[in-house]
């Protein structure tokens, strides 16, 4: 290399030179592999004993132990996403579901894995007070950590283990997935179709025959009832199986309140159906009592309520008729299936049943006006005779 005229001789570079270790450094390099052979040791009892622990709870003795909780769920059938509403079809699933433990449990041998590595060496825990006056034989600045014989998560043994643990979970999570299919029994209420026949049987019973639009309702409702009692006995509320706990008693009680309310569905449509009807023949009696007693001005308004009065017998029977056949049959159908009527809905019942037995004072009162009316009508009668004739008396003797 020339500079300013002069050539300069450099010694030869040599990369990568060896420095000798120690006899310190050989120790601590020694003790290093060994406690990474005791952290590997270590954590593979670790993953052994987690992997046993599943083995174990199949025995007898441990059969009723149970160490994960599983909840009876909800979940859309088209999204799969959880849910207490009976909108879109629905169907019965574990939460949590299998992949999530076996991610769980996953992530809990990284995590044994893990925590085994990374250690620092003896020499870099101690810092600048190991070997005393002898500190200058060992490296401090080495930044080594004790994973010479660790476990990694590529080693057969984390594999293996993981395998085993989720072979031994997918064994027993097939006792709590065969209650699943217990619940095929109430599909129609799952997946909708239950709901849509509640519809479109009341919708239909619009109109109809009271006796047949009844039978068809009670057959419906009795068939809900039914259901309602079924799924009461459908599982118990906490089944135990080995690993897993699994609670119904919060499903029960969510499929349980959908029935009722397809039920009680049913009693509200045949309730205000009813509500209704007798409103309307309470209405009639009422204008009937109201023409019955009113007062006749003439013997023109007279004729007319006498004849008013007559024809109100056959309607007055109608409306009997109605409440018998009809009404009364709706109220011993809600009676039939145990619904209980609103205090209001007992005031309608009281009053169109006693409207019968009302309408006869009004009857009564109506016949008394009559005979009282026709009276006092005969009498300005015979009055003006009386007075025409003394007229025609006067008009005789003038002339």
């Amino acid at each position: 290399i020339e500079s300013d005229g002069q050539r300069k001789n450099y010694p030869p570079k040599v990369d990568n030179i060896e420095v000798p270790r120690t006899k310190a450094q050989k120790i601590l390099d020694s003790a290093a592999v060994l406690m990474s052979r005791q952290l590997r040791e270590m954590c593979e009892r670790s993953l052994r004993a987690v992997a046993d622990l599943f083995e174990d709870l199949n025995k007898p003795a441990t059969h009723p132990y149970s160490i994960f909780l599983v909840n009876l769920k909800l979940e859309k059938v088209a999204t799969g996403d959880t849910t207490t509403e009976f909108s879109d079809p629905v169907k019965v699933c574990l939460s949590p579901s299998l992949p999530t433990f076996e991610s769980a449990l996953t992530s809990c041998l990284r995590t044994l894995v893990t925590s085994s590595r990374d250690f620092p060496r003896a020499e870099q825990s101690i810092g600048m007070m190991f070997g005393a006056q002898n500190a200058h034989m060992v490296n401090l600045g080495k930044t080594g950590k004790l994973n010479a014989s660790s476990v990694n998560l590529r080693d057969a043994v984390f594999a293996n283990t993981r395998d085993e643990i989720k072979g031994n979970l997918n064994k027993y999570f097939e006792a709590p997935r065969a209650l699943l299919q217990r619940f095929e029994s109430i599909d129609d209420l799952l997946n909708g179709k239950l709901s849509k026949l509640v519809d479109k049987t009341i919708a239909n019973s619009v109109g109809g025959d009271t006796a047949e639009v009844l039978e068809v309702l009670s057959h419906l409702g009795t068939d809900i009832e039914k259901m309602i009692e079924q799924l009461k006995e459908l599982v118990p509320d906490v089944c135990y199986f080995p690993v897993f706990e699994v609670r119904c008693g919060d499903l029960k009680e969510l499929l349980i309140k959908q029935a009722r309310t397809l039920h009680t569905q049913i009693m509200d449509a045949v309730t205000e159906e009813n509500r209704q009807h007798m409103l309307t023949i309470s209405g009639k009696y009422q204008e009937i009592a109201n023409t019955l007693v009113a007062e006749s001005a003439d013997s023109s308004e007279l004729k007319t309520l006498q004849d008013f009065t007559n024809r109100s017998a056959t309607v007055l029977g109608d409306l009997y008729d109605q409440y018998t056949t009809q009404c009364y049959e709706r109220i011993r159908f809600l009676f039939g299936h145990n619904y209980k009527l609103s205090r209001d809905d007992i005031q309608i019942v009281y009053t169109t049943y006693n409207w019968p037995q009302n309408i006869q004072s009004y009857l009564k009162k109506s016949f008394e006006q009559q005979a009282q009316r026709k009276r006092e009508l005969e009498e300005l009668l015979e009055e003006d005779q009386r007075h025409l004739e003394d007229d025609i008396v006067d008009i005789v003797k003038r002339i």
